[in-house]
């Protein structure tokens, strides 16, 4: 195993050598030089690397990697045990995924695809061409886990084991007194006694049932933001990032994610259902069958109703700019498309 690293700066040509002749990558030579740029963020430490080598290296050998240093230790358990799964899936390859429960130390060296890929810019939100390959690709990756029998197997216990939904649903319970109170004047009784009626609601029996059934259901990426997709510049697919909040759950979660809680309410209303329906026509072309539209739209409206928490559990652990924008675009959709008729 490799020895563990800390720091960027530790990342040297002698442990990159070790690294990728351990993952089978670098069958002889070494690397003779890194150069680096890194960055903090809000759990990890990031950082393109870039690579030269001895001239007896295999001319295909990775001239850029991207290492992250900490963050959750799910996100390296996804690439050891449920990414090599899908080899030829929308995921980067991944030369080394290690976490030190011990240290609670993180390590992930990964494809750098920066040169040819982009993220959605953070303030606008993507355009319909790119919100359908961001739909293509979540239809690939739901459609290869559907009703998978490792669901009901080993990634099925690792998946209670982390237990995010009801993590997501704990929090959000025991942090909403201090949102009220945070929020004052800012929510409205009727949008505070509605929050207070999905809470007590939760989880519904309805989605248990098919938790609990494995019919339907898929593995999801979790937190399917516009920037967890990076897309092509020019030709080529669509990747999923940062896989650390992968669970069991309805297909739609993903999707309900990108639309409810990125897009303001005028344009979701026009764009959602086209959306949509591209997403499950793809879920056809991908095989999958008996998953009928009037399922994909409940699912899809079921999901809405769980995403009204997130504002709320992102409020117990950022700051409001993290969050505030999404608070009215998903209260917005949750009362457009009827979500609170689910709870009869």
């Amino acid at each position: 195993m490799n020895h563990l690293i800390t720091s960027v700066m530790q990342a040297t040509p002698e442990w990159l050598t070790d690294t990728l002749h351990t993952a089978g990558i670098l069958s002889q030579g070494e690397v003779l030089q890194v150069e680096s740029d890194a960055s903090e963020r809000s759990a990890a430490t990031t950082a393109h690397l870039s690579l030269s080598y001895s001239p007896d290296a295999p001319a295909d050998a990775p001239r850029k990697l991207f290492l992250k240093l900490g963050g959750r230790p799910t996100e390296s358990l996804f690439h050891r045990e449920i990414a090599p799964m899908m080899p030829d899936g929308p995921l980067l390859r991944c030369y080394l995924a290690q976490y030190d429960a011990p240290s609670d130390t993180q390590i992930l060296l990964l494809q750098d695809i920066s040169e040819t890929h982009y993220a959605a810019p953070e303030i606008v939100s993507p355009t319909h061409a790119e919100c359908e390959r961001m739909m293509a690709t979540a239809a690939e990756f739901h459609a290869f886990w559907w009703e998978h029998s490792r669901l009901s197997g080993d990634i099925g216990e690792q998946n209670a084991q982390i237990g995010n939904d009801a993590f997501i649903l704990r929090r959000t319970q025991e942090t909403f007194p201090r949102f009220v109170d945070f929020m004052g004047e800012r929510l409205s009784a009727k949008r505070r006694q509605l929050y207070e009626k999905v809470l007590s609601s939760m989880p519904l029996p309805m989605l248990t049932e098919r938790l609990n059934s494995r019919q339907q259901i898929t593995l999801i990426h979790g937190d399917s933001h516009a920037q967890n997709y990076m897309l092509p510049r020019d030709a080529g697919r669509v990747y999923l990032i940062d896989c650390a909040d992968w669970r069991i759950q309805i297909p739609m979660a993903d999707i309900a994610f990108l639309i409810t809680l990125e897009f303001y309410p005028e344009l979701r209303r026009r764009i959602e259902k086209p959306l949509v329906e591209y997403y499950h026509e793809r879920l056809l072309e991908h095989g999958i069958q008996g998953y009928t539209w009037d399922q994909c739209w409940l699912d899809y409206r079921l999901a809405t109703f769980q995403g009204l928490l997130m504002p709320i559990f992102w409020y117990s652990w950022s700051p409001p700019k993290f969050w505030w924008h999404s608070l009215e675009k998903v209260i917005n959709a949750f009362e457009d498309l009827y979500c609170e008729e689910l709870l009869s």
